[in-house]
C-alpha cells in the first residue's frame, strides 16, 4: 500500500506521482493532473524503456550498472515493501541478448527509488524465468510468479512460489504451483478482490499482441481456473504490465497498465479501468482512449460516447452464412464477421468492403476496429475508412500506412450516415508478400459524441451480461433472457431501464429489479435465421450520477429455426370410476380422444377402428359374438385442427349382449368387483419426409370409461366371446395421407 496525499495506491510496482498539471509518462502515456482528477489520455508513441513504470520515482529506480554485467539487461522489475525488515524488495527478469540466461534477479534498497543492490541472481528450484511479477497479499505473504519451462519449452507453463518471510528468496519448504502447463502464457499479474486472485497473462507472442486472458482462484497454490479470454483478440494493441489497485472513499477501482507491443519492440504504453467482480470470479477489460479518475473518491469517469455501430444494420460485399456482418458490430469481441471469399493467397481476397448503416446522418468522433490475426502469422491491415450520406458518394480517410497490429482507434470528426471500412491488404510478419488471409473483422465501433457531460463527476464502469434460456429455439417455441446489470462487488446497484432489440423484436424499456430483468419473447416474434439479441441498459436519474448515461449493452446469439410438425392424441380418463362390469352388463363403453397440435400443424386428420379377434390363450376362438367398434356414427371419423387448438374425437367400444364375464384389461391390471375398467396405449408413428422436414404423427390413447354401464341381471348365458380382443385405431392426414399410424388395445374378456 502506498499513501499520498488524497490518492491511496496499491501495486506491485509503484504509485502515480504527483507530478503538477501534466506528465508525460517515459513510454508514451500522457497522464493530465488537475484538482481531484486524474485524467488519462493513450497515445501511442515511439521508444522502448527496460526502466519500471514512473511513479513515485519520475527518473525511474536507481539501479547501479554495477548490479548488472555487460550485456545483461532487467526485465519488468516490480517492488514491494517488507514492513518488517523495512525494505524494499525489486523482484526482476535478468537475461542476456540472446535470452538464454533466464534468471531472477533480487535487488533491496531501504529506499523506494533506491539505489538497489543486488542480492540473488538464479533459477528458483532450477526453473528457468522470463516475465515475471511479484505479489504481496493482504495476510503479508508474497508470491514471485514467472513465465518457465516446466515441460522443456520457454514459456510452456507459469510458475508460482511462495517467498520467504523477508521477500528476498523463495521459500524451500513450499513446492513450486505450475498453472496454464503447455499453454505458453507469458507477462503474469496478480490482483485481488473480494477474496478471489486474478491471475492475467497473454500469449507468449513474441512482440505482437495477442489475445490477454485471466483465471481465478481463492488460494495462490491450488485450484486456478481455466483461461477466460479478457478484451479484445489483442488486448487492444498491448500486454499487461502491472495492475494498480485505487482504493477511494467510495469505490475500489483497478487500473490495467499495458505495453503497447508493435511487433518489433514496445512502442508505448496505455491505462485502462479493469472491472473486477471477486464474487462472479469475473474480469472485464474495455478500451477508452480518455477517461478519468477521481484520486479521493476512487470513482471512474469513462466517455459518455455511444457505440452507434451497435445499433446500426450492418452489411458486406460477400460472408459466410455463419459470420454475417452484424457479428462485427454486436459488442462481442469474440464473434466475428467473415467474407465468403476462398481460395485466399497473394492477397487474392482483397480488398474487401464492410459498411454499417447508422439508420440516420449521426456525428462520429472514433472508430476503433478490432483486426482478425493468426498467432505466429501475425499481420497488420491496410485500410481506409469511408463515409457517406447517400450510400454512392464517399469521402475516405486514408489508412494505407498503418503497421499497428491487432487493434487501431481512429480519432475522427464527421456526420455521416453510412460508415465503411474498406480492407485493402494484410501484411503478414512472416509472409508479406504472401497474405493468404480471408477478409474478417471481430468488432468495428463507431463511437459518436457524448449524449451529455457530466463536469466533476466520477463514472463506475458497469457491466451488463445477457442469458438466454436456450441458443437453438423453433418459430413455435418462447424464449426467455435473463439480463443482469452489475456495478461490481461493494458498489451501488445498477437502477434504470434494459431494452432487448433483434432479429425483428424490440421490448419495451423494462425497469431493473435488484439489477436484473427478465425478457419474455413470444413464440413466433424472433426471425428465422441467427439472430443477435441486444440487452441495452439505460441508468435512471438514480444510477446516472454514479453510472454515467451512456448506453451500456450485452448481446447473445439465437438460432431460429422452421419448427418439425407433429400431433398428439391423447384419452380425456375415465369418468364413472368402474373398474368392472357386473356381470350380465350390454351396451358400449365410449373414449373421448383429444387431439393436440404442435410444430404449427394445421388441417384434418381422419381416424379409423377395426377389432380383432384371437380367442383364448391355448384354446382357440370360442361361441359368441366378437365385442365392435365405432367413431362418431361408424367405424371412421374426422377432426379439424385450426388455429393450433385441439379438436376431439368419441371411440365408442361396445359389447353387443349380455354376459356374466368380466372385462378387463391384458397387461396385468387388477380386476376389482362392481366394475369395467379398458386401458390402452395408442402409440404409433411414422415418419414422412414433406417438403423437407420430417413430419410426425404421435397418437397417444389412454383410455378408461367415461360413462356408467349397467347391468340387467345376473345371466349365465355367454353372449360375448371370451378371449383375447384387439381394438386398433388408425390415423391418417388428410392433407397427403402420409402421415399414418396406429395403435391397438388388448382386452380380455373371461
Amino acid at each position: 500500500m502506498f499513501s499520498l496525499p488524497a490518492l491511496s495506491i496499491q501495486s506491485a510496482r509503484t504509485a502515480v506521482r504527483l507530478c503538477g498539471l501534466v506528465c508525460v509518462v517515459a513510454l508514451g502515456l500522457a497522464v493530465s493532473l488537475h484538482a481531484q482528477t486524474v485524467t488519462v489520455t493513450n497515445v501511442f508513441n515511439n521508444g522502448y524503456n527496460y526502466n519500471a513504470f514512473p511513479g513515485d520515482c519520475s527518473s525511474g529506480y536507481n539501479i547501479p550498472s554495477s548490479n548488472i554485467a555487460t550485456g545483461n539487461h532487467l526485465e519488468r522489475e516490480h517492488v514491494i515493501y517488507n514492513a518488517t525488515t523495512d525494505q524494499w524488495v525489486m523482484w526482476a527478469h535478468y537475461d542476456n541478448s540472446n535470452y538464454t540466461l533466464a534468471e531472477a534477479m533480487v535487488l533491496t534498497s531501504t529506499n523506494e527509488c533506491g539505489p538497489y543492490t543486488a542480492v540473488l541472481e538464479f533459477q528458483p528450484d532450477g526453473e528457468q524465468i522470463r516475465d515475471d511479477y511479484v505479489f504481496e497479499d493482504t495476510d503479508g505473504s508474497a508470491y514471485f510468479i514467472a513465465a518457465s519451462n516446466k515441460d522443456g519449452g520457454a514459456n510452456d507453463t507459469m510458475a508460482i512460489f511462495k517467498l520467504t518471510s523477508d521477500y528476498t528468496n523463495v521459500d524451500p519448504s513450499v513446492p513450486v504451483t505450475w498453472v496454464f502447463e503447455g499453454d505458453y502464457r507469458e507477462a503474469p499479474v496478480v490482483v485481488k478482490n473480494n477474496g478471489t486472485y486474478f491471475l492475467l497473462t497473454s500469449q507468449a507472442a513474441g512482440w505482437y499482441p495477442s489475445q490477454g486472458g485471466y483465471a481465478t482462484s481463492t488460494s495462490m497454490l491450488s485450484g486456478w481456473s481455466a483461461l477466460q479470454n479478457l478484451g479484445n483478440s489483442s488486448t487492444f494493441g498491448g500486454q499487461e504490465s502491472d495492475v494498480l489497485t485505487i482504493k477511494g472513499t467510495q469505490a475500489t477501482s483497478y487500473v490495467m497498465t499495458l505495453d503497447h507491443l508493435s511487433g518489433h519492440n514496445d512502442s508505448g504504453s496505455m491505462w485502462l479501468p479493469l472491472t473486477l467482480d471477486g464474487s462472479t470470479q469475473t474480469a472485464t477489460l474495455n478500451w477508452y482512449s480518455s477517461w478519468s479518475i477521481d484520486k479521493t473518491t476512487g470513482l471512474l469517469t469513462l466517455p459518455d460516447t455511444p457505440n452507434l455501430a451497435s445499433a446500426g444494420t450492418a452489411s458486406a460485399d460477400s460472408s459466410l452464412s455463419t459470420n454475417p456482418p452484424q457479428l462485427a458490430a454486436d459488442g462481442n469481441y469474440a464473434s466475428e464477421w467473415v467474407s465468403a471469399a476462398t481460395g485466399c493467397g497473394g492477397n487474392s481476397c482483397f480488398p474487401a468492403l464492410w459498411t454499417v448503416d447508422l439508420g440516420s446522418p449521426k456525428p462520429v468522433q472514433e472508430i476503433d476496429i478490432s483486426w482478425y490475426m493468426v498467432k505466429g502469422s501475425e499481420g497488420y491491415y491496410t485500410y481506409n475508412i469511408d463515409y457517406s450520406n447517400d450510400g454512392s458518394t464517399w469521402t475516405t480517410i486514408d489508412h494505407i500506412g498503418n503497421k499497428l497490429y491487432g487493434f487501431t482507434f481512429d480519432p475522427v470528426s464527421f456526420t455521416a450516415r453510412y460508415v465503411r471500412i474498406d480492407l485493402e491488404s494484410a501484411v503478414l510478419q512472416n509472409n508479406p508478400n504472401n497474405n493468404w488471409y480471408t477478409p474478417q473483422l471481430w468488432e468495428v465501433a463507431v463511437l459518436g459524441t457524448p449524449a451529455s457531460t457530466s463536469p466533476g463527476g466520477g463514472y463506475l464502469p458497469v457491466t451488463v451480461t445477457a442469458t438466454p434460456s436456450s441458443a437453438t429455439i423453433t418459430t413455435k417455441q418462447s424464449l426467455t433472457e435473463a439480463v443482469v446489470v452489475s456495478g461490481g462487488s461493494g458498489n451501488p446497484t445498477p437502477t434504470g431501464t434494459v431494452t432487448l432489440t433483434g432479429g425483428g423484436y424490440t421490448s419495451p424499456a423494462t425497469a431493473l429489479i435488484g439489477g436484473s430483468v427478465t425478457f419474455n419473447v413470444a413464440a413466433g416474434a424472433l426471425d428465422v435465421a441467427l439472430d443477435i439479441l441486444t440487452a441495452t441498459y439505460v441508468p435512471d436519474t438514480t444510477s446516472s450520477p454514479i453510472y454515467g448515461t451512456s448506453f451500456v449493452s450485452a448481446t447473445a446469439s439465437i438460432r431460429v429455426n422452421t419448427p418439425v410438425k407433429t400431433i398428439t392424441l391423447i384419452n380425456s380418463g375415465n369418468s364413472n370410476g368402474n373398474n368392472l362390469l357386473p356381470p350380465g352388463t350390454s351396451g358400449s363403453i365410449p373414449y373421448t380422444i383429444t387431439v393436440t397440435p404442435s410444430g404449427g400443424f394445421s388441417g384434418q386428420v381422419n381416424l379409423t377402428c377395426n377389432v380383432s379377434y384371437q380367442g383364448t390363450l391355448g384354446v382357440g376362438p370360442s361361441p359368441g359374438r366378437p365385442l365392435t367398434c365405432g367413431l362418431g356414427s361408424g367405424t371412421t371419423a374426422s377432426v379439424t385442427i385450426a388455429a393450433y387448438t385441439p379438436a376431439t374425437a368419441t371411440l365408442t367400444v361396445s359389447l353387443p349382449t349380455t354376459t356374466s364375464q368380466a372385462i378387463r384389461p391384458s397387461k396385468g391390471l387388477v380386476i376389482g368387483g362392481g366394475g369395467l375398467a379398458l386401458a390402452g396405449l395408442l402409440l404409433f408413428g411414422i415418419p414422412v419426409r414433406r417438403r423437407g422436414f420430417r413430419a410426425l404423427l404421435v397418437i397417444v390413447i389412454v383410455a378408461t370409461a367415461l360413462g356408467v354401464i349397467t347391468g340387467c341381471g345376473n345371466s349365465a348365458t355367454m353372449r360375448t366371446a371370451p378371449g383375447l380382443y384387439y381394438v386398433t385405431v388408425s390415423g391418417a392426414d388428410a392433407a397427403t395421407g402420409s402421415i399414418t399410424g396406429s395403435t391397438t388395445l388388448n382386452i380380455v374378456v373371461e
